[in-house]
């Protein structure tokens, strides 16, 4: 064979040869074409959100709206809580005292939505402000709207000497039948009762910014000659203690002691303070909204019947002879049990007394049922000694000063506390130089 002969051989076995496509496999291949050109449609015109923005967005995080597995969703919100924390100057990792998160899943239109849901207790340094503490919940607020969260709750109460906020959010999902909001983070802050935050029901209140309304008519109030503007300065838990108690006696003023029964020294002082001219009431103990913390003896309990009501109320008075009204000693469970305060009032008003609430919970009953029986009423304005410093008591009873100028008449209650009696008598010529006489609470009672 010749050589170009032998060459055309070696082309011919490299050839490759194609067979021609059978009709099956030209339907499964136009099928796989179409489906994956269906895909590459579907991911460019899917929107994609970004969840978080400006200054809580440094890594651009991104969640797309129809995705339904929304774990992510609770991270992002760590990550931007954590770098609130931080520029706050708070170690996130640091004030952590525990957590926890749950994989949770529900039906929601033909779907499953799967998402984590997480809670987590924060203790925060004592020395925050409360300006501190309002700039906080707004970088939560702020979170919660780059998220389009919803703030679905804020409270806070006074527990144990301790304050607490309760801050929780979720997401709501539109579906078909309804709409349903998941819970993706709870965070319960925890701070010191020795904190410099402004005190009042249920202990320290934090106060938020006041909303800015828009211009409009001022009305100029009728100016109505007032009398001489009176405050009250109530003494609870005496019979307890004797130290603070005999630094009470010496204060120079019109003093109302406020008796608990069943105490120690409760019938000497209770002598003391009629010699003295101090009014004395009854502090009459009721069921806290923790029941953990213990009233002590002569509790009243909103789960008894009438009879058994009235005959501790019958007992707790004959511990406090010549009582001329009553106040609440806890009692944010038993004056929010309108049951119980109804019962109480009936007693209260047969025996033409007063009584004045406490405020330890906002929830109270107290006026609604006062009016309800024209029952002789008033309530607390200002603790004036829920801070151990002598500074901050004398910054309370400053306050007291303000509010009695500003309404005429106003009661704070203090504690036989050490160092009370001492701040009272410090700020005496404060409540002179403002014209403010201190008198018996049974002058305030309407």
């Amino acid at each position: 064979m010749s050589f170009y002969g032998q060459r055309f051989l070696r082309y011919r076995e490299d050839v490759v040869y194609v067979r021609p496509l059978l009709n099956n496999q030209k339907t499964a291949l136009i099928f796989y074409l179409a489906y994956a050109g269906l895909l590459c449609f579907i991911s460019l015109w899917s929107p994609v959100k970004q969840v978080v923005s400006g200054r809580f967005n440094p890594n651009q995080i991104e969640l797309k709206k129809d995705f339904k597995d929304l774990s992510n969703l609770e991270h992002s919100f760590e990550l931007l809580w954590k770098e609130a924390l931080n520029r706050q100057g708070w170690d996130g990792e640091h004030y952590l005292l525990s957590s926890e998160s749950k994989l949770e899943e529900c039906m929601l239109g033909k779907g499953v939505v799967k998402w984590i849901s997480a809670s987590s207790n924060i203790s925060l340094p004592n020395n925050m402000t409360e300006k501190d503490l309002i700039e906080l919940i707004n970088e939560w607020e702020d979170i919660n709207r780059s998220l389009e969260l919803d703030s679905a709750k804020i409270q806070w109460g006074y527990q144990k000497k301790q304050l607490w906020v309760k801050l929780a959010n979720g997401l709501t999902l539109k579906a078909p039948g309804g709409a349903k909001t998941i819970p993706i983070h709870e965070i319960t802050l925890i701070i010191n009762s020795g904190a410099a935050l402004n005190h009042k029901w249920p202990g320290v209140i934090p106060r938020l910014p006041p909303e800015i309304r828009p211009p409009g008519k001022v009305e100029i109030p009728k100016v109505v000659p007032a009398s001489k503007p009176r405050v009250a300065l109530i003494i609870d838990d005496v019979g307890s203690v004797r130290k603070a108690a005999d630094a009470m006696l010496n204060v120079p003023a019109r003093l109302t002691w406020s008796v608990l029964p069943f105490t120690p020294y409760a019938q000497e002082y209770i002598q003391a303070a009629k010699e003295r001219g101090f009014e004395v009431m009854l502090h009459l103990p009721m069921e806290p909204l923790d029941r953990s913390n213990n009233p002590g003896p002569g509790l009243i309990k909103g789960e008894w019947n009438e009879e058994k009501i009235i005959a501790q109320l019958e007992v707790n008075l004959d511990q406090v002879p010549g009582a001329a009204g009553l106040n609440n000693h806890m009692g944010s469970a038993g004056t929010a049990d309108e049951r119980l305060m109804d019962v109480v009032f009936e007693y209260v008003k047969n025996k033409n007394l007063y009584f004045i609430d406490s405020m330890t919970t906002e929830r109270s009953f107290g006026e609604t049922v006062a009016r309800r029986h024209q029952l002789k009423f008033n309530k607390r304005d200002i603790f004036i000694d829920n801070l151990a410093d002598i500074d901050s008591k004398k910054s309370a009873l400053r306050q007291l000063i303000k509010v009695t100028l500003k309404k005429g008449a106003a009661i704070g209650i203090g504690h036989v506390r050490d160092g009370t009696a001492e701040a009272i008598v410090e700020m005496l010529p404060e409540f002179d130089k403002a014209g403010i006489e201190i008198v018996p609470v049974s002058e305030l009672v309407r």
